[in-house]
C-alpha cells in the first residue's frame, strides 16, 4: 500500500511539472523520466530534481539565445527544494503526531489500569468492612441477649426473694404498727401503709428493711407530722382529693420524700392543638397536629 501511494505521488510529480513548465519555459517534457516505483520520499524527490537539472541543461544548450531559461530553471530549482523541504517538515509533524497519539494511548491504558485496580481494591475493603460489620452485630446481638437474660435472671431472683421473705416474715409481722412521725405517734395498719409499691413506706414496713424501732415496736421517722396526717389520710382513702394541696411546696416535697408524689397526683392528659399557618402572609391554614402531653403542675 505504501509502494503505491509512492507511486501514485511520483505519477502526480510527473504529470505536474512536465505540462506546467514546459507550456511557460518551453523546456523538453519530463513525462518519459523514468523514477523507480520503491524509492522512497527523498528517493522521489532526489530523481525528480535530476530530471529536472538535466532537462534545464538540454533547453540552455539547444537555445543558447533564450535569456529567460536561466531565470526559470533557477526558478523552477527552487521550487522544488521548497516544495521537498517542505514535504519533510510535514512528514516530521505526522511522525510527531504518530508519536503523540501513541504516548496518549499508552498513558490512556495505564489510567484505566489504574482506575480498574482501584476500583477492585475499593471492593475489597468495603466487602471486609461488612464483614466487620455484621461479626460486630452478631457480637452486640449475643452481649445484648446475654445481658437481658442476666437481667431477667436477676429481676427473678429478686421475686423469689421476696416471696421468700414474705412468707418467712408477713407471719411474724403485727398487722398494726405504731408509727412516730416527728414526735407525733400514729397508729395504723401495716397494710395500709404498704399499698403503693414502690413507695418508701412499702419498703420499710414490708418486713424487706428495718427503720428506728423503739423499745414498745415504735417505729420513729424524722419527718414533718402534719403532712404525714393527710398523707395517711389519703393511703386509708385515696379517693379523697388533694388537689388543694398541689401549690403547698412543704407537702409537695414531704411526698416526694416517701415516693408517693405521682400516686397522689397522676399525671394529667392533655390535648394540645396546634395551628400551623404563616405570619406575614394570607396563605391558608394547612394543618393541624395533636400532641398529647403528659403534665402536672406540681412535677
Amino acid at each position: 500500500q505504501q509502494q503505491q501511494q509512492q507511486q501514485s505521488t511520483v505519477q502526480q510529480r510527473q504529470r505536474w511539472l512536465p505540462h506546467h513548465h514546459h507550456r511557460a519555459t518551453g523546456l523538453p517534457s519530463l513525462s518519459n523520466t523514468p523514477v523507480p516505483a520503491t524509492m522512497g520520499n527523498s528517493g522521489v524527490a532526489a530523481a525528480v530534481l535530476a530530471a529536472t537539472t538535466a532537462a534545464a541543461a538540454a533547453a540552455a544548450e539547444a537555445s543558447p539565445a533564450n535569456d529567460g531559461v536561466a531565470q526559470d530553471r533557477a526558478m523552477i530549482d527552487l521550487a522544488i527544494t521548497q516544495f521537498f523541504a517542505a514535504h519533510r517538515r510535514a512528514e516530521q509533524a505526522d511522525d510527531i503526531v504518530r508519536q503523540a497519539r501513541s504516548g496518549f494511548y499508552r498513558a490512556a491504558l495505564q489510567v484505566k489500569r489504574a482506575m480498574l485496580q482501584a476500583e477492585e481494591h475499593i471492593k475489597s475493603l468495603a466487602a471486609a468492612k461488612k464483614r466487620q460489620l455484621s461479626l460486630l452485630e452478631s457480637q452486640l446481638f449475643l452481649e445484648m441477649a446475654r445481658e437481658r437474660d442476666a437481667i431477667q435472671q436477676g429481676w427473678a431472683a429478686l421475686a423469689q426473694e421476696k416471696m421468700r421473705m414474705t412468707e418467712e416474715f408477713g407471719s411474724q409481722l403485727n398487722p398494726v404498727v405504731r408509727v412516730d412521725v416527728g414526735g407525733t405517734v400514729f397508729v395504723t395498719r401495716r397494710e395500709t401503709l404498704c399499698s403503693v409499691e414502690g413507695s418508701f413506706l412499702e419498703a420499710l414496713f414490708s418486713g424487706r428493711h428495718h427503720g428506728t424501732v423503739s423499745a414498745d415496736q415504735t417505729v420513729f421517722i424524722d419527718r414533718n407530722p402534719r403532712c404525714f396526717e393527710l398523707i395517711l389520710d389519703w393511703l386509708r382513702d385515696p379517693s379523697i382529693s388533694m388537689d388543694h394541696l398541689q401549690s403547698d411546696p412543704v407537702f409537695c416535697h414531704e411526698l416526694r420524700y416517701f415516693g408517693l408524689y405521682q400516686a397522689v397526683f397522676p399525671p394529667t392528659l392533655y390535648q394540645l392543638f396546634v395551628i400551623a399557618g404563616a405570619d406575614s402572609t394570607r396563605t391558608a391554614l394547612r394543618s393541624i397536629e395533636i400532641f398529647e402531653v403528659h403534665a402536672s403542675s406540681g412535677g
